[in-house]
């Protein structure tokens, strides 16, 4: 038995040793082969580059932080604000696009578009209540956008109100059953019990 202490105390320490040696050699390979960072042509082309400084490398969590900070608005055209929020929208990110379609209101109040958009957002954030209350003030400032109702059915049959779903589906529908949004409200309504 104490034979195979010492062998197994032996395999640990070649198998530490051998961890510490790769550790070793691999770092001194990425810290002396680091890309340049500043070509000098001036002092006959010699390359200049700088050693990585693994202390200073973002972490997993620093990058998720970065990825999270909400953009800077550029632009104060209710236009390009709406598609930078759509982009978001389209990535997931809701929590942005909705910052982006609040700021979109706050230039353009009664825009019904935008209402839509954030009321479906919010809805995805679980955010039902604001999601209605967007969605319904839409629907009173315009009452004959389509898209609007069909939403509003969508997010009435995902919180498990099916009577206010058929009617909002409804309404979509006598909009126009032929375009995109009441074929889809059709659908929708054809699913409902």
């Amino acid at each position: 038995m104490n034979i195979n202490v010492k062998l197994v105390s032996v395999i640990i320490l070649i198998q530490l040793v051998t961890a510490s040696l790769v550790f070793v050699v691999t770092r001194a390979y990425y810290s002396d082969q680091s890309p340049a960072t500043a070509a000098v042509p001036a002092t006959g082309g010699v390359m200049e580059s700088s050693a990585i400084d693994l202390r200073k490398m973002p972490t997993p969590d620093m990058m998720k932080s970065l990825q999270k900070s909400p953009p800077a608005i550029q632009s104060d055209d209710p236009a390009e604000i709406d598609r930078q929020a759509n982009q978001y929208f389209q990535d997931k990110d809701y929590d942005n696009a909705a910052r982006l379609y609040r700021r979109v209101l706050e230039l353009s109040p009664d825009n019904v578009g935008t209402l839509n958009n954030l009321g479906l957002t919010l809805y995805y954030l679980g955010r039902s209540s604001e999601a209605l209350e967007m969605l319904r003030r839409g629907s009173d400032l315009q009452p004959e956008f389509q898209r609007i109702w069909l939403t509003l059915g969508f997010v009435e049959s995902g919180l498990g109100n099916i009577p206010e779903a058929k009617q909002a589906l409804q309404n979509a529908i006598e909009l126009g059953p032929e375009t995109d949004p009441g074929k889809s409200a059709t659908k929708m309504l054809s699913k409902l019990p």
